[in-house]
């Protein structure tokens, strides 16, 4: 087993691993996993290879052995048995994930391959696929082809989202589209978002370019695939506007202070530890007012406000910001149905954007506040009973 750990580090120099790191105490057990990748006949030396299980990624590495040129060893993590898996590989010699899928599965103690008769793997056209990372932005989309893109969510976190392809089914989680923000006599400043999740009836995809507001179902990465038919000169990520607010989608990493990330702004910080003045760290999910030392990376959406100042003022909520901001903005996520299912308050001093939603036992995310007796969980955790 050391040998096989040894292996395992493989030699990784010359090419970014895009595969996120594997937390092996978040498991009970492992398997042993050996393969050898080629294309065609040729054995392939410069790879990572990676097992995922849905959207988790299990065990990865590299070869390491040159005189078994092609074979890696992997510890494989998971906690039960018959787990599905999958396999990814990133070739470094033209920057692009393969998938493959053969029906494996997990074993506790259990090993798919040997040193002696590795598991093969054959890279062909139809398994390729480009992974955007925010290191690359849209720089690596060269080919036609089926995309990913992955980033970790936090449950009850609300975050932004703006991809080049369309999506014909999101997991994970539901897409929102943004609506309008407007000012209410007794709410106050509200933005609306609509579910826009693609369900094969109503909304058969998302649309490429469009920014959208994501609700991740659980904390953990999710995976967004599509595909890109034919490369477009450029790739411009879009907006939507309603009356002076507009959403905007980036492709690119954008510093406050220059265009267009400029004037009244509000952004998502879409991961922990985000520095969004300079001075303060935030949470995944926050909504805050952007300022100097602001900055907003790749594949995120932000919301900019054009109107006057006074404009601004929210009536019968008291004291306003500096530039007439409300010292809070009220999130509804609306159902096709016109049902309210999430609600939020997006505090813009403290960056506070926690979405309300309701769970039963089984985890699962309901629409809207439950009415029937029973125990369900709340946005906070909490067991509560309804009588």
């Amino acid at each position: 087993m050391l040998a096989l750990l040894n292996w395992s580090a493989g030699l990784w120099a010359d090419n970014t691993d895009p595969f996120p790191e594997v937390n092996p105490y978040a498991y009970y057990g492992n398997m042993s996993v050996t393969v050898k990748v080629s294309r065609g006949s040729e054995a392939l030396q410069n790879v990572v290879v990676a097992v995922y299980s849905g959207n988790e990624l299990r065990g990865k590495a590299s070869p390491g052995n040159p005189q078994k040129p092609g074979v890696t060893y992997l510890t494989v993590y998971g906690n039960k048995k018959g787990e599905k898996l999958y396999f990814k590989v990133y070739d470094g010699s033209d920057g692009l994930t393969y998938e493959k899928d053969y029906g494996q599965t997990y074993k506790y103690n259990g090993k798919i391959g040997s040193p002696q008769k590795p598991y093969e793997l054959v890279l062909d056209d139809k398994d390729k696929t480009i992974i955007l990372t925010e290191s690359t932005g849209v720089t690596n989309l060269t080919k036609a082809g089926n995309v990913s893109f992955e980033r970790s969510f936090t449950a009850g976190k609300a975050s932004t989202i703006c991809l080049p392809f369309a999506m014909t089914s999101v997991s994970g989680g539901k897409v929102y589209e943004f609506v309008s923000v407007e000012c209410d006599s007794k709410e106050g400043w509200v933005a609306t978002m609509s579910d826009a999740t693609p369900d094969g009836n109503l909304v058969l995809e998302t649309d490429a370019d469009k920014p959208y507001l994501f609700l991740p179902d659980a904390t953990g990465p999710v995976i967004f695939s599509g595909a890109i038919a034919q490369l477009p000169a450029t790739f411009t990520p879009g907006s939507t506007q309603n009356n002076d607010w507009t959403f905007h989608g980036t492709y690119s990493r954008l510093t406050y202070g220059t265009e267009p990330f400029t004037g009244t702004v509000f952004g998502f910080a879409a991961t922990d530890g985000t520095s969004i003045d300079g001075k303060t760290e935030v949470v995944a999910g926050q909504f805050v007012k952007a300022g100097t030392g602001a900055y907003m990376p790749p594949f995120r959406a932000y919301l900019t406000y054009s109107g006057s100042k006074k404009a601004l003022q929210a009536p019968a909520r008291g004291t306003a910001g500096t530039w007439g901001l409300p010292d809070r903005i009220t999130v509804k996520l609306v159902s096709r149905s016109g049902t309210v299912t999430g609600v939020g308050s997006l505090d813009i001093a403290t960056g506070e954007a926690v979405i309300e939603r309701w769970f039963e036992l089984s985890g699962r995310p309901m629409d809207g506040t439950p009415t029937s007796p029973g125990i369900y969980i709340n946005g906070n955790g909490k067991k509560v009973v309804i009588r």
